[in-house]
């Protein structure tokens, strides 16, 4: 083979592997052996072949392609996450130095959530949600520190809803799913489920709206959820029935609700293997002298809240709407009461503005007291105090700020006193709360995507 003859030949592998390597730049291609040709590079039989074997290379790539099998489902996968940024102050008062817990502490931390939502058809989809935080139930906050160690990141959520067909007034969810699916309102703290928990179990909403412009809506929740399954003694569970009725009457939206709830076979159950179980750090309740739950729980409660749009304008930015929110309950078993300490919380709370769109802004104050045994500790509030819970009252104050649609910038300040020291007790519910006045302060930065 001649030296033309062997430059002719890898000039023409070359061009033939270009060409091949993607049909978006056939034009482009085509110029290049047009121009090979017009410089006597190659001839035009020559160029012609090396098309023909592209085009053949493309179409056996095509078929390849064409083969290929996607569940539809992967085409409306909704994809979502968020991250925030938090910086977060301790003061401790009193004068109580209880070890190192009670020291004035800065400390700096993130959360990262990141998970879809596949709309298997119109009435049935499947939810799965990663986040950050280990395994505390309550708190999906990673802590800056250890010197950058990698962090863990745990299944947050994973669930089937169903709406049938058939019956589009109801909704059954089974899995790990948002305690949020219970009504409550917004409250920045709340009184018995921690805004980051994610129940496991069932849940069945029903609702039916009426009225000339649907209204008025009346909705019933029931809960089952597993709170400890054990093949050495009784499982542990937490039902719920809860009933209410939603109003919207011009400007004003007035939303009621009443329930219960109860726990199975936790009385007598160790705090500490009960804790250990969920990794909620929490604390309150009172217990026995060998760390064991004194009952179950019977709670009834509560829950109101009006919203009231004053007008369509604007003041600086946000929406011109006052909202009202309050709750009471109590816990009613009768083995809580003989310890000694409270079983009953009640808060109220007061916004105004909202923070949905870039520019607008929401400020917020909350009153709260919750006794040492009104409900389960482990579930409520991880920010309450120094380390969640119960037997605390005190102040909430709130303000958010949207930045951009996707961006917000946010501070909480808790001004907080135990109960059961001013009142004088000491013992269980004493032991894992801290007996100082506290103020805790929050900056936020939250990105979703």
């Amino acid at each position: 083979m001649g030296y033309r003859q062997l430059r002719t030949h890898a000039v023409t592998v070359a061009v033939a592997a270009l060409m091949g390597a993607s049909a978006s730049v056939a034009q482009g291609n085509d110029a290049i052996l047009d121009l090979l040709v017009k410089k006597g590079v190659i001839n035009q039989r020559e160029a012609n072949n090396i098309r023909e074997q592209a085009d053949a290379d493309m179409a056996k790539q095509m078929e390849v392609t064409s083969k290929t099998k996607v569940a539809p489902f992967l085409q409306s996968l909704e994809w979502a996450g968020d991250m925030r940024l938090r910086g977060e102050y301790f003061s401790f008062g009193d004068g109580v130095t209880n070890g190192t817990a009670n020291n004035d502490r800065l400390r700096f931390r993130y959360r990262l959530r990141f998970g879809f939502i596949a709309k298997l058809q119109d009435w049935a989809t499947v939810g799965v949600r990663l986040a950050t935080g280990g395994t505390d139930g309550v708190s999906s906050n990673q802590t800056m520190g250890s010197y950058g160690s990698r962090k863990t990141i745990g299944l947050d959520q994973a669930y089937i809803a169903v709406t049938p067909p058939f019956a589009d007034w109801m909704t059954l969810t089974g899995g790990k799913f948002d305690s949020k699916v219970m009504w409550q309102p917004a409250f920045g703290s709340p009184m018995v489920y921690d805004n980051d928990l994610c129940l496991e179990g069932a849940h069945e909403r029903v609702a039916y709206s009426f009225g000339e412009q649907k209204q008025y809506t009346v909705f019933g929740s029931f809960g089952q959820f597993v709170m400890n399954e054990n093949a050495a003694a009784n499982d542990v569970y937490l039902l719920e029935f809860q009933l209410g009725a939603e109003a919207k009457t011009g400007p004003v939206k007035t939303t009621v609700a009443v329930g219960t709830y109860y726990t199975q076979n936790l009385g007598g159950v160790n705090r500490t293997a009960a804790e250990g179980l969920g990794g909620m750090s929490n604390n309150g309740n009172a217990v026995s002298a060998a760390g064991h739950y004194v009952d179950d729980f019977r709670v009834f409660y509560g829950r109101g809240e009006t919203a009231w749009t004053i007008n369509e304008k604007t003041i600086l930015g946000t929406p011109n709407l006052i909202t009202f929110s309050g709750e009471y309950l109590q816990n009613v078993n009768n083995g809580w009461e003989s310890t000694g300490y409270g079983t009953r919380g009640w808060t109220g709370q007061i916004t105004y503005g909202a923070s949905k769109k870039q520019g607008q802004w929401q400020i917020g104050y909350q009153y709260k007291r919750l006794e040492a045994n009104a409900t389960w500790d482990m579930f409520t509030d991880s920010d309450w105090g120094s380390s969640g819970g119960t037997d605390r009252k005190g102040h909430v104050f709130m303000a958010t700020y949207n930045i951009r649609d996707w961006w917000t910038l946010g501070m909480k300040t808790f001004v907080t006193e135990k109960i059961s020291r001013s009142s004088g007790g000491t013992g269980g519910a004493a032991a894992g709360n801290s007996p100082a006045d506290i103020l805790r302060v929050q900056v936020d930065t939250v990105v979703k995507f």
